[in-house]
């Protein structure tokens, strides 16, 4: 990707206000958790859920965990 359209993207992304919600394994062996940490910060999570021991496929190996941050940003955007 051209350097240019890179600047363009984050400029974009900075300017997108969408709330987030990160869920994320602490041992994910595809993206490292500080890697999910950054993204989450970055995005100015309203929450962030790291699941102990899971795998990468959250909503197969842990979808309790999956399926209460889904609940949990669906309360905070609808009140």
């Amino acid at each position: 990707m051209h350097p240019s359209a890179v600047e363009a993207f984050r400029d974009a992304l900075e300017r997108i206000a969408r709330p987030s919600w990160f869920v994320f394994s602490d041992e994910d062996l595809n993206i490292p958790v500080a890697l999910h940490s950054f993204m989450a910060d970055r995005a100015g999570a309203k929450g962030i859920r790291e699941v102990p021991g899971a795998s990468h496929a959250l909503s197969v190996s842990q979808p309790e965990a999956v399926t209460a941050s889904i609940l949990e940003a669906a309360h905070a955007v609808a009140a």
